[in-house]
């Protein structure tokens, strides 16, 4: 066998257990997200801070689907009680000033059966 093909042969191995090691690794993600007991999210840091990425398990703790979330860019804030609304739009500027924000646990409810516990934190 010509080396060149004997590399090629050799790289194609390489590959192809990289391609399994990656579907084990992202499997293995997908169920730590899913299982976790946390939402875990990220969104945009401005403009109207929209979600990018929200677990799956959003629906078992909040009973929504993720893509109500990543669909439209208000259900978020729409789902913060009225009273605490323009608190929030406000204190979330201080992220930039802390790089952590807290809703409190004085935040209501939009309805009896949601919950909001939320901490964001960057650095």
């Amino acid at each position: 066998m010509k080396p060149i093909e004997e590399q090629l042969k050799k790289e194609i191995k390489e590959r192809k257990l990289a391609d399994v090691e990656l579907a084990q690794v992202k499997n293995r993600l997908e169920y730590l997200l899913i299982n976790n007991p946390a939402v875990i999210y990220t969104s945009r840091v401005k403009d109207d801070w929209s979600a990018t990425f929200i677990s799956k398990n959003i629906k078992k703790q909040l009973g929504y689907n993720p893509k109500d979330f990543l669909e439209d860019s208000t259900f978020w804030i729409s789902h913060i009680h009225p009273d605490d609304r323009e608190r929030v739009k406000k204190d979330i500027m201080k992220i930039f000033e802390t790089d952590v924000y807290d809703h409190g646990s004085d935040a209501k409810p939009e309805s009896p059966n949601e919950i909001i516990l939320c901490w964001l934190f960057f650095g």
